[in-house]
Parts: C-alpha cells; structure tokens; sequence
C-alpha cells in the first residue's frame, strides 16, 4: 500500500484552501489531494488559474468529488483513500489530514448602504458537524481488531471572535466594523470552533491547528503571495495582531507548516496570522 500522504480539501473553489491545494500540486511531495465540490468544473479552473498548474498534475494528483459539504454520505466519499491496483483492507484508510476552509459567500444587498448578507450563514458550523458524523461513522465500520488511523485537521477561521477574558487579536481600528459587517460570519466560525475541540469531538483528530487570519485580501491566487518569511504567527497567549493577510499566505502557511510536518509545533493551537 502507498505511504504517500493523502489529503482531503473541503471548500477548495476559491480562498486559502485553494491555495494550499495548489502548493500540494505544485510539490514533488508525491502527496495527493481529495476535494469535494458541488461544481468540479468550477475547482478545477480556479486551479488552472494558479500558476504552474497544469491539467496533467490536476488529473495525477487531484481525485475530484461531486457533492456538499453538508451531506454525510458525500463527506465520507473523500475521507477514506480510493484503494486501487486491487487493495484491499479490513478497516477504512482514513485520508492523513482534512483541509478546510469553508465559509459564508458575502454579497451586498441591492438599495440597501453598508448591507451585506452572506448565502448561507450557518455553513461552517453545518459542514464541520457533517465532518464529525462522517468520521464516526468511518470508525463504526472498522474491524473491531484494528485501529483507524487518525487524521490531522486544519481549519480556517478568523480573528476577531475572542472572548471577553482573551487577549485581542485584532487593532482597535477595525473592532466596531467587525462587529457591525462579520457579525453573521464570526458567530459561524466560533461556533465551528467550539464544535471541533469540544472534548468528545477532539477525540476523532490525531491533532487539530485552527489558524485565525487577519482580514483577509486577494482570492486565494499564488502570485499575491508575499511569501512564509513575512507572515507573523501568534497564539492565544501572544496573538499576532495586524490589518491584513492575503488568502494566498494562509494557504501557503497551512501547507509548509501542518501538512508537511509530521509533528508541527502549532499541533493543539489557535494560530494567528497575519501579514
């Protein structure tokens, strides 16, 4: 059996996850990627839109699976490795590590200044409840004498959505507008948040990094990269508290520093990001 790693992507169109997809594709890594996509097309010209990538390490590398992130039927289908060459095994090869970085699409409502309303508000908190009853049931179905092998898991949420008793993550200068325009979006990711370390929840993960970035800018293409060395990483304890951060530079930081990294020093963190 292959010991290439395998890596599951939920949310993979546009953003951050698109560009840590893309570093996988772009790497002599021999990782592959599994994403699920309500339009594959759609993931897949947002791919060819990265630089570098070629339809040839797309169809090498990517397996492309059509469904929502809200259906547990459709979550399991890229959690568990495709055997191939007549494999065969007796518990689920649970992929090495889950990537996920979805969240409500925003939109300015027409006659209506400073509005925005988001297409689904609740998707985070849906999607990451979907995932965790899908890796149940991926663990109920293994032959009781053998283990699954756990996977790490990599989240995208945001700054912005500490309590009262933490340590602010974010300048003064933008507190009144996320809370008056992220509103909708930031009780989604903290809700995720809760949901994913609760304790019997955390229990399905070998680890789990959330990384929180700052504003974010750009879409996610790695030519508006300003590179790992310029990124600014903190915790809970010393946040990193700054204006902006591109898509691009999360991506990359999730790729260099959990899914290349056996035991990654941000194992069991919320890491702040920014630029």
């Amino acid at each position: 059996m292959s010991t290439a790693k395998t890596f599951a992507f939920i949310g993979a169109t546009g953003g951050c996850t698109n560009s840590c997809l893309a570093h996988l594709l772009l790497s002599d890594t021999g990782y592959k990627a599994i994403a699920l996509a309500r339009t594959p097309q759609k993931l897949i010209d947002s791919l060819l839109r990265q630089p570098g990538i070629t339809e040839s390490m797309i169809a090498d590398k990517l397996t492309i699976i059509k469904g929502d992130a809200t259906s547990v039927i459709d979550m399991k289908k890229i959690l568990v490795i495709p055997q191939t060459d007549g494999e065969k095994s007796s518990a689920p090869v649970v992929v090495d590590g889950i990537i996920s970085g979805v969240g409500a699409v925003p939109s300015l409502e027409k006659g209506k200044l400073f509005s925005v309303k988001f297409d689904n508000p609740n998707i985070t908190e849906q999607s990451s409840t979907t995932l965790l009853m899908a890796l149940r049931e991926i663990y109920a179905e293994r032959d009781e004498q053998q283990e699954v092998k756990k996977p790490i898991l990599a989240v995208v949420s945001t700054t912005g959505i500490t309590e009262k008793d933490e340590k602010r993550d974010v300048p003064c200068l933008f507190k009144g507008g996320y809370e008056y325009f992220l509103a909708v979006p930031h009780e989604d990711k903290k809700k995720m948040e809760v949901i994913i370390t609760a304790e019997g929840n955390k229990s399905l993960f070998k680890a789990i990094v959330i990384t929180k970035p700052a504003l974010l800018t750009g879409d996610g293409n790695l030519s508006t990269a300003k590179g790992l060395a310029k990124i600014r990483k903190g915790t809970e304890e010393n946040p990193a508290v700054g204006y902006f951060i591109s898509r691009a530079d999360v991506g990359e930081f999730i790729w260099e520093e959990v899914c290349k990294k056996e035991e990654p020093r941000w194992f069991g963190k919320k890491v702040t990001l920014a630029n």
